[in-house]
């Protein structure tokens, strides 16, 4: 839970910070060459995951993205959150600046933890925890308008997916604690990324 206050602090906070330039932006005549972009992916938003993506652009045909993740559903007896983050490279063949078809490969970092009570008798509760980390890399498709400030984005991806690190932490019927790492890469392979229908702003 701490993982989505977080990311919906800072959210607010960049939006309030960046409000003027908006305003200033909506309001001019002709169309200013951007070149910083933020875009929220608000489909997951009922699921309680978070999507939210900054971009930088380099040139007329490439950019910078950082992609931020965040899953962190609320679920009866169990505390569940999962981190990716990681910086992309973005290829628009147009040359149209951050707008129009794009292609670019994501490296990212992945976090996982999980906490869930159980009980061994009446009163007696007990906890389970486990985390594991991991990285990502995937490959990105998409298109992208730009309307002044706005931005409205479609995007999806397919990828590969190395897990490692587990650690799980548990407590017995005597209340002796035990701890166990698992090393390797048992989590690994190839998967869908997803599909992104982002909005956002640019300037």
């Amino acid at each position: 839970m701490k993982l989505r206050n977080i990311f919906i602090s800072s959210i607010l906070v960049l939006l309030i910070a960046i409000a003027p330039v908006l305003v200033r932006d909506a309001g001019a005549e002709g169309e200013e060459d951007k070149t910083f972009s933020m875009t929220l992916f608000p489909v997951g938003l009922a699921f309680s995951y978070y999507s939210f993506e900054l971009e930088y652009k380099l040139s007329q045909n490439t950019s910078i993205p950082l992609e931020i993740k965040i899953f962190s559903p609320d679920v009866t007896g169990w505390d569940l959150s999962f981190l990716s983050i990681g910086p992309g490279f973005r290829y628009y063949p147009a040359g149209e600046g951050m707008q129009g078809v794009f292609v670019g490969p994501y490296v990212s970092f992945l976090s996982y933890s999980m906490n869930y009570e159980y009980r061994y008798a009446i009163g007696d509760i007990r906890e389970v925890s486990a985390s594991a980390a991991g990285v990502s890399i995937a490959a990105w498709f998409g298109y992208r308008v730009l309307a002044g400030p706005v931005v409205i984005e479609f995007s999806t991806g397919f990828g590969f997916y190395a897990i490692s690190g587990l650690e799980v932490e548990y407590k017995d019927s005597l209340g002796v604690t035990h701890k166990q790492e698992f090393t390797g890469t048992g989590g690994s392979g190839f998967g869908w990324s997803g599909i992104g229908l982002g909005v956002g702003f640019a300037f």
